[in-house]
């Protein structure tokens, strides 16, 4: 079976925006790289731009597989299920999901997971993709972690994901709106819009002492979500910034 991969080249927030459209028209998979992504379809589709290249199954597997070492974060050690497990890793096949823990937004969310105490708690997930937050949260101590996507096709990869890490993750369809009850963290590797809209939500789903830690925010678009949380009563207590993507916590004023 042939393998048709889109080569798209751009400012990093011009190819983010268009990763959604990727994802709705079909693709299998998605390959990041410096002003740079590949998106991998079973047919072509219909494009404004961007160059095609066939590739046959054995190949685009080889190329897929290629690009996706280990990566070390914190204290995970990040890397593809199909490698030999290592001591602290989180193994993970992203199937159809976001998450392999390469992407800057992924990375900034697990160190800034680490850097909070998790033992005994609970713990949002919320656009879990492929568990790989959620399962992080899992193996530093949470008492129960709950991953919420609203592309049901995530969902089986995460559950398969969780069980060959030796977790227990609960996932499930839906949007913040079906989170139940309080947390002591929510995790949100979203978009700005999206993390803006739910400003009210999270504050409501965050238990007093809790945190909500946000990252795939666009430098330019950390205003939109600051001035939202800030209304909806939400302090942020901590900003980081690493290339063009920004990253806050913030937890009830």
């Amino acid at each position: 079976m042939a393998i048709y991969v889109l080569t798209l080249r751009g400012r990093p927030e011009e190819l983010d925006a268009l990763t959604p459209e990727l994802w709705d028209a079909g693709c299998l998979g998605i390959e990041e790289l410096e002003h740079e992504i590949r998106a991998y379809f079973p047919w072509k589709v219909e494009v404004p731009h961007g160059h095609w290249a066939e590739l046959n199954e054995r190949d685009w597997e080889r190329e897929w597989k290629k690009g996706l070492g280990p990566v070390v974060v914190g204290q995970f050690l990040i890397q593809p299920s199909w490698l030999p497990r290592q001591p602290n890793a989180i193994g993970i096949d992203p199937g159809m999901a976001f998450g392999t823990g390469h992407h800057i937004t992924t990375q900034q969310a697990l160190l800034l997971l680490q850097a909070h105490a998790l033992a005994g708690r609970r713990v949002l997930d919320l656009g879990s993709g492929s568990g790989i937050l959620a399962i992080a949260a899992a193996k530093l101590g949470a008492r129960e972690v709950i991953g919420i996507d609203n592309d049901p096709a995530t969902i089986p990869i995460a559950q398969d994901n969780a069980q060959a890490n030796g977790v227990t993750v609960t996932f499930q369809v839906g949007t913040l709106a079906d989170a139940p009850g309080k947390f002591a963290v929510i995790i949100a590797n979203l978009y700005a819009e999206v993390l803006a809209e739910e400003a009210e939500a999270l504050w409501a789903h965050l238990e007093p002492t809790g945190s909500v830690i946000a990252t795939g925010i666009l430098v330019g678009l950390e205003p939109l979500v600051t001035d939202a949380w800030q209304r909806a009563g939400l302090s942020i207590t901590r900003r980081e910034r690493r290339e063009e993507w920004a990253a806050l916590v913030a937890a009830p004023a």
